[in-house]
């Protein structure tokens, strides 16, 4: 009899193609996938699962919906979200019940299933996989905060944090596979430490094939999109500013529009977040009448296949551009972004206009691409075990060995 391995993901875009990647090395197993989307009175949440291929979503299993109400100042809310919450809980009981899963494996930025999963089936054996550069951190916890979480966590076995808090110093037993040495730090100490993992990131595994010096991927992509005149392709991913101040937001687009309008022998690509509304967002750069760059909704993995540089303001595409080759220019207008990002160590940073112009130049000689190669190697080894494609068979045979 097949074992039977069920999914739980938490936010689709960040999870399904980790998932897409590790369902290919499972075909000994009987898998189900269970689809959990978080919907918190934003119309754009509701855009994260038009990444998902066709035929991942037929694995799809469930669907359901928590329509959470945020407005914490109200009394009403907290109580309407803790019966949501609690009949979810009581949902995913029943589905478990029914499956009867051999093993749970389910992305680190979750908050209710794992606790939810504990209190109910406390033996099943579940697997965390990282599927966020935060997604470690120990648990410091104010007095009031400790009392919320004695009530809510342990004796309903719901979770009124920030997602990913607390998760890995409650449950020492669960097996946490990281992307590299880097976040073992974030682990809590009473963590079983032969159940921390290091396996690389799964959904580097098709990045790190790449061939970013292909000729033909720029040549089909020029001749499907009718543009002539060119040679190099510089890819703007809008990821992570979405939730920024107006004032921030403003300023780095107009960085990204300067930097086109400077640059007519260059074609830029605009890469829109998945919870991002692509109309505003081609609206926003159509509105200068920019003749060399299109926005596309195409998967960032083919995007790759003709980005000669990445640019972007502070995230996790800079990672996957790293991995496939791709050289990366975060962008910071004064400053204004306070962010501790791991890309720091790898990515040129600017800060205005001229430098994102003059790094920009440097970053697309091939003395330049050459030496990020170097750099991509020794990064790589510290942040991401291995950049050789084989994270999702690491991650199988981890799940073999927990199932014997």
């Amino acid at each position: 009899m097949q074992k039977k391995i069920l999914f739980i993901p938490t936010y689709t875009y960040l999870t399904s193609p980790i998932y897409e990647e590790l369902l290919s090395k499972l075909d000994d197993f009987e898998v189900t996938y269970l689809e959990k989307l978080y919907i918190n009175n934003d119309a754009n949440d509701q855009l994260r699962c038009k990444g998902v291929s066709k035929k991942f979503k037929e694995k799809f299993f469930r669907y359901i919906e928590l329509e959470l109400d945020t407005k914490e100042d109200k009394f009403y809310s907290k109580i309407r979200n803790f019966f949501i919450l609690y009949k979810f809980q009581k949902n995913l009981k029943n589905i478990i019940k029914n499956i009867k899963p051999d093993i749970i494996v389910t992305g680190s930025d979750i908050k209710l299933s794992v606790r939810s999963i504990k209190k109910y089936f406390p033996n099943l054996p579940i697997i965390i996989l990282q599927t966020a550069p935060t997604a470690n951190g120990n648990c410091l916890l104010s007095l009031q905060e400790k009392i919320k979480y004695i009530i809510f966590n342990k004796i309903f076995g719901l979770c009124f944090f920030a997602k990913q808090k607390c998760i890995f110093k409650e449950y020492s037993d669960t097996y946490i596979l990281l992307w590299g040495e880097y976040f073992k730090s974030g682990v809590g100490n009473n963590h079983d430490i032969s159940k921390v993992k290091i396996v690389g990131n799964i959904k580097f595994d098709k990045f790190a094939l790449i061939n970013t010096k292909s000729k033909e991927s720029k040549k089909k992509f020029f001749k499907i999109n009718n543009i002539k005149g060119f040679s190099s392709v510089v890819t703007i991913c809008t990821n992570s500013i979405i939730n920024l101040e107006v004032a921030i937001i403003q300023s780095v687009m107009d960085l990204y529009i300067k930097i086109i309008l400077e640059n007519k022998n260059i074609f830029f690509v605009i890469k829109p977040h998945p919870r991002e509304d692509i109309n505003k967002i081609e609206q926003i750069f159509q509105s200068e009448k920019l003749e060399n760059m299109l926005v596309t909704t195409s998967e960032l993995y083919d995007v790759y296949k003709y980005t000669d540089v990445h640019i972007s303001s502070f995230s996790t595409t800079a990672s996957e551009a790293m991995a496939a080759g791709i050289p990366i220019i975060i962008v910071n207008p004064n400053n204004m972004i306070k962010a501790d990002f791991y890309s720091n160590d790898i990515g040129e940073h600017v800060t205005n206009f001229a430098q994102l112009n003059d790094i920009l130049s440097k970053t697309l000689s091939i003395e330049y691409q050459d030496n990020f190669f170097k750099k991509r190697e020794i990064y790589g080894k510290k942040l991401f075990y291995k950049l050789d494609g084989k994270a999702s068979e690491r991650v199988k045979d981890i799940i073999v060995d927990t199932l014997k």
